[in-house]
């Protein structure tokens, strides 16, 4: 075999992660790695993946995180994590897909100045093409994280100078997460709050833009492949199709970002606007229809005359 011991391991703590998203347990995982150790080593590699991390006990609940919970994320972390959580909990990027974003993913939308980044990738998992955003907030972290860099190409890697595994990057947003919040926030030890709950935060948000828009934006094959993505050109990235959804994305930033900014406040000034237009009218109709009540009345009047 080829590879060095530490490109096994690498490839190996990858490979954890992705059976973990496949919904295997964690005795189930284990399982397999006993059975891949006992490979390696009839093939003289001596290789170590941490497995300290995997649950082997009863099943357990996701907490998922609330607006206050992510912004507390935001106030303890370094730099480069906030541009992860932000990834995760404002783009719906997994883990694997955060470590493996790279500059030309973002380079069209972020060198054109757009306020909304249009982030463009070959998903880790399904290996499907799509593409998410990132509102002004965490624009605001990824700018300030890339202008500390010395070097940036199309190959260069957007969260770490250097590849990183998504392993890595899940342990020390779980130490983040113990730090501030604690591991069962509620008290209850069967929720945990992890760092893939960040994901289901920003799914549970754009639900309102339809089951199969917001499984796009998670990069899931099923809205990847669905007819909407198909023909409304999402599928195709086409750029009038990319335009409409983020404007659909903006309308939701005030419930999405933890922070009050000018997109914010211009897309919550829009809610209210069409909150007022809906109350307008819905008294234009009670106004009509009272006078129509009162029409009928005076023509029974007169009938009864």
């Amino acid at each position: 075999m080829e590879w060095s011991n530490e490109q096994i391991e690498h490839r190996l703590d990858e490979f954890k992660y992705h059976l973990l998203q496949e919904g295997l347990s964690g005795r189930s995982v284990v399982s397999v790695f006993t059975g891949l150790r006992r490979w390696f080593k009839d093939h003289r590699k001596h290789v170590l993946v941490d497995l300290r991390d995997m649950d082997l006990g009863k099943s357990y609940l996701d907490y998922i995180p609330s607006r206050k919970d992510v912004q507390c994320l935001f106030d303890d972390a370094k730099l480069h994590h906030k541009v992860a959580i932000a990834l995760m909990a404002f783009s719906g990027l997994r883990p694997v897909d955060v470590v493996n974003l790279k500059y030309e993913n973002i380079k069209a939308s972020y060198e054109a100045g757009e306020a909304v980044l249009t982030v463009v990738l070959r998903q880790k998992k399904t290996r499907d093409w799509y593409f998410t955003f990132l509102g002004p907030q965490g624009l605001r972290y990824l700018r300030e994280h890339l202008e500390r860099r010395e070097h940036l190409d199309d190959d260069s890697y957007i969260f770490h100078d250097r590849k990183i595994t998504a392993g890595a990057l899940c342990r020390a947003l779980s130490r983040l997460i113990v730090r501030t919040k604690g591991r069962h926030p509620t008290g209850e030890s069967f929720r945990r709050f992890r760092p893939y709950t960040l994901r289901k935060y920003f799914r549970r948000t754009i639900s309102r833009l339809g089951e199969n828009v917001a499984e796009f934006l998670m990069g899931h094959r099923s809205g990847v492949e669905s007819l909407v993505a198909t023909y409304s050109g999402l599928r195709d990235m086409d750029h009038h199709a990319i335009k409409e959804l983020k404007r659909q994305y903006v309308e939701l930033l005030p419930e999405l970002e933890t922070e009050v900014t000018d997109l914010v406040l211009k897309a919550e000034l829009q809610q209210k606007e069409k909150q007022l237009q809906k109350f307008e009218d819905k008294m234009d109709e009670m106004r009509r229809r009272q006078e129509e009540i009162e029409a009928f009345l005076r023509r029974l009047e007169q009938r009864e005359d």
